[in-house]
């Protein structure tokens, strides 16, 4: 049975499962070593967003031109040719996209980019922020509609795990041995005769490809309109977390003198050297185990800023209270890291930081396992009570959907 995406403000019951199949195998067989097809992967309407909506986001509503892209024959467009035109006496948001002007230049072969896609579509949002919570690290999504018979970028590998959904139409994709896996951006292949290709495949609506990073491809339509979504798993690299580390680790003042002050200089810094880094690795060690530290390094990538805040102002609004009896967890996209020390209790997530009493510490930590019902928060039901409150006010928490 497969997992469905229930309607608007419903949660996936395992947004990764419905893609991959087996998440554990995908873990531990497929995830960066090797690409993965599922044929039909979602039923029709199971997918989480449907081409209404995205219709509604494009021409409905004043998308920033920062969040679109339009690109033909490997060519990015120049964002005159799609912003709206507007007086000096317009009331309205500037640097918006004419909807009419996109439409006529896909019907002219350009393809359109809205890129992230999940800041614009609440259900596609929320899909991205519950794979995020299970892999750990920041989720975003990219739409693409093609014209038929066209391509918008020529072979290119992306920086990130691609988990591509066909939404509309048909595209075949060409994919090549793996390249450079470790660039930190997307880059483009030169020359791409030299690539092999491994696999291909036309996918056709509810047909879901996993692309691992680094490994070249080339997307291109035939004789339909093709609308795809691309959800990236921004995966931090040892490297950005190591080099966080130490340059916590050199803020230590024993790393604030000056190198020795020699006519020898370069064999004074030779000799010295080995007991410089040793006393590095002794200090990047104690950084690393120091309390939120890696909570605040690994957090800090913007992706992972942007929880789901969703009926957090209407239940302000008609003021809503918690019930001894509700199911609460984290809200999909929210990393909390409790920080104690006395009165100064407090919840960070992301770049902001909420003083909270210790049972509301409490009751987060609890929620950090697992989801759970309020009247098992805390011993004092009032206790629970108010400590939920506070969780429900900053955004940290919501009640689970029934």
């Amino acid at each position: 049975m497969r997992n469905r995406y229930d309607a608007p403000g419903g949660i996936m019951s395992d947004a990764l499962a419905s893609c991959v199949g087996d998440t554990d195998y995908f873990f531990e067989t497929v995830l960066s070593r090797a690409h993965l097809y599922r044929p039909a992967a979602f039923d029709e309407g199971a997918v989480p967003v449907s081409t209404a909506e995205i219709d509604d986001c494009v021409t409905s509503r004043p998308l920033a031109a920062s969040s679109v892209r339009m690109a033909k024959d490997n060519q990015l467009l120049d964002q005159k040719l799609y912003l709206m035109d507007v007086g000096p006496s317009y009331v309205g948001p500037r640097d918006t996209i004419d909807p009419v002007k996109v439409s006529r230049l896909i019907d002219a072969g350009a393809t359109l980019v809205i890129r992230p896609a999940s800041l614009h579509l609440p259900r596609l949002r929320r899909f991205c922020k519950d794979i995020e919570m299970q892999v750990g690290q920041g989720v975003d999504a990219d739409l693409f509609i093609t014209p038929s018979n066209a391509r918008g970028f020529e072979i290119h590998a992306d920086a990130a795990e691609s988990l591509v959904i066909q939404l509309q139409g048909s595209k075949h994709w060409t994919l090549y041995e793996p390249v450079r896996p470790w660039e930190h951006r997307s880059f483009g292949i030169d020359p791409p005769a030299e690539l092999s290709p491994v696999a291909e495949y036309t996918l056709n609506p509810g047909d879901f490809l996993y692309v691992p990073r680094g490994m070249p491809h080339l997307a291109r339509t035939a004789d339909t309109l093709s609308v795809h979504v691309t959800i990236s798993i921004n995966a931090i690299r040892w490297s950005d977390l190591l080099t966080s580390v130490i340059q916590t680790a050199l803020g230590a003042p024993s790393f604030a003198g000056p190198v020795p002050l020699r006519d020898n200089l370069v064999s004074a810094i030779r000799e010295e050297l080995p007991q410089q880094m040793a006393r590095l690795g002794q200090v990047v060690q104690q950084a690393a185990a120091a309390e939120g530290v890696l909570d605040q390094i690994l957090r800090s990538d913007d992706s992972m800023l942007d929880a789901v805040r969703s009926n957090l102002l209407s239940e302000l609004v008609t003021g809503t209270k918690a019930d001894v009896a509700d199911k609460v967890r984290l809200r999909p996209g929210v990393w909390p890291v409790v920080h104690r020390g006395g009165q100064d209790t407090a919840i960070q997530t992301g770049r902001s930081r909420f003083r909270v009493s210790g049972s509301a510490a409490d009751a987060c930590e609890v929620l950090m396992r697992a989801p759970t019902y309020v009247k098992d928060l805390a011993e004092d039901t009032q206790a629970a009570l108010e400590a939920v409150e506070v969780l429900f006010q900053y955004g940290i928490a919501e009640r689970c959907p029934d």
